[in-house]
Parts: structure tokens; C-alpha cells; sequence
């Protein structure tokens, strides 16, 4: 197996708070943006996944519980 790209996902309970910081500092621009998740991208073509941790709806395990 080859790695042909990796990229950093921040986990964190301040989203807004991450892209802005990324976007001020470092030059990123929102490519996606959810109530949970921002998609980050800079010049050099790097990725950053900004993402809150939040619980899932009910039931959305039920499919993956034996």
C-alpha cells in the first residue's frame, strides 16, 4: 500500500472559533461548511477537517448493532 495524501482532522467544541483561526492565520478557505463540520483548503493545496463531536440521531447505530 502507497499513502498518496494525508491531512489533519481537529476535533474540537469550538468550530467557529478553528475556522476562523485557520482561515485568519494560515490562509484557508471554507470549500464546506455544516453545523458540524467545516472543509478547509490552502495555496499549497493542503486539507484541514474542522469537526464537532455531537451525538448521533436516535437509531443511526441501529444498522451497525448485531
Amino acid at each position: 500500500m502507497e499513502l498518496e495524501a494525508s491531512y489533519p482532522v481537529v476535533v474540537t467544541d469550538k468550530l467557529i472559533e478553528c475556522r476562523d483561526f485557520y482561515t485568519r492565520w494560515f490562509g484557508f478557505r471554507v470549500v464546506f461548511e455544516a453545523t458540524w463540520f467545516v472543509g478547509l483548503r490552502d495555496p499549497a493545496g493542503v486539507w484541514v477537517d474542522v469537526l464537532e463531536q455531537i451525538e448521533p440521531e436516535p437509531g443511526y447505530w441501529d444498522p451497525y448493532v448485531s
